[in-house]
């Protein structure tokens, strides 16, 4: 499709109104969940800014229009890929010409040395999740009627290259997108799966052990000889807000809790190079 018919058909009409999301952060992912889910066809578009510093990524968009001379409908199912060249999608080419996000199964990695990254300068950024026209007219596209796939994002913030993923929807005419929710993982450079909303676990903490407990309301956090000074305690409640920020300046910290209501808290320590160790505690 040419580019400034697609430019012209996303100008004629943005998704409007407020959206309600909820982010959770837990270890080193950042997930958000749309609520409800955005819905987007007659042209709308949404703008995916997934870390939320107001530097879009990617644009989502579902164009369909009518033919005069045949009196047939086209539609595209679109992700517009934004610059810098670090944006990317997870895809293929159809044709060796025209890039198709693939459409990843839960589970699936998401890493940086992924062969098949398609960016910005490939088709003027535009990639197809799902073409359709009229039949018997071809159609190509891996989202053509897939429901809760993903698609494999890397983006930039600023100088570092960040990873990440969207569930989408895509209907089998091409003319509605669903958008779910997307996650990425906030340590710069490293991968995740797609799906994956918390820390896999043990093999992706650092070195040592550090002793975080909490007694009489006060939380203690005790560093390890290998853990060094200069990075970042913090304190989540079950919904991912942080309810407690506070630089690490000595091996031994004693932290009050009493104006925190009673339940289940994670504690986050993040060392200066970005390795991370959650500890959940009770209150």
């Amino acid at each position: 499709m040419d580019k400034t018919l697609t430019q012209k058909l996303k100008a004629y009409s943005i998704t409007a109104g407020s959206l309600t999301a909820a982010a959770a952060v837990h270890g080193q992912i950042v997930h958000t969940d749309l609520m409800p889910d955005v819905v987007l066809d007659s042209n709308a578009l949404y703008a995916l800014d997934l870390d939320g510093n107001s530097a879009v990524e990617l644009d989502l968009y579902a164009i369909f229009y009518t033919d005069s001379a045949s009196g047939g409908t086209y539609a595209y199912a679109v992700v517009e890929v934004n610059a810098p060249n670090t944006n990317a999608v997870l895809g293929n080419l159809f044709m060796n010409a025209y890039p198709v996000p693939t459409a990843l199964n839960a589970g699936d990695s998401i890493r940086p040395s992924a062969p098949d990254w398609q960016n910005a300068t490939i088709n003027n950024g535009t990639q197809y999740l799902a073409a359709v026209a009229p039949q018997p007219g071809p159609a190509f596209g891996n989202w053509i009627g897939v429901s809760d796939k993903y698609i494999g994002i890397r983006f930039a913030a600023g100088a570092q290259t960040h990873y990440g993923w969207a569930r989408l929807s895509v209907s089998a005419n091409g003319q509605q997108i669903t958008i779910k929710e997307y996650a990425y993982n906030s340590v710069a450079g490293q991968g995740l799966t797609a799906g994956q909303t918390t820390a896999v676990g043990l093999a992706e903490q650092p070195a040592g052990t550090p002793a975080v407990h909490v007694y009489d309301r006060t939380l203690f956090v005790n560093l390890t000889p290998e853990m060094p000074l200069g990075g970042t305690l913090q304190v989540f409640n079950t919904t991912g807000q942080a309810v407690y920020t506070e630089s690490i300046n000595e091996a031994s910290m004693r932290v009050s809790l009493g104006e925190l209501a009673s339940g289940v808290y994670l504690v986050q320590i993040i060392q200066p190079n970005g390795e991370m160790v959650t500890r959940k505690v009770y209150l």
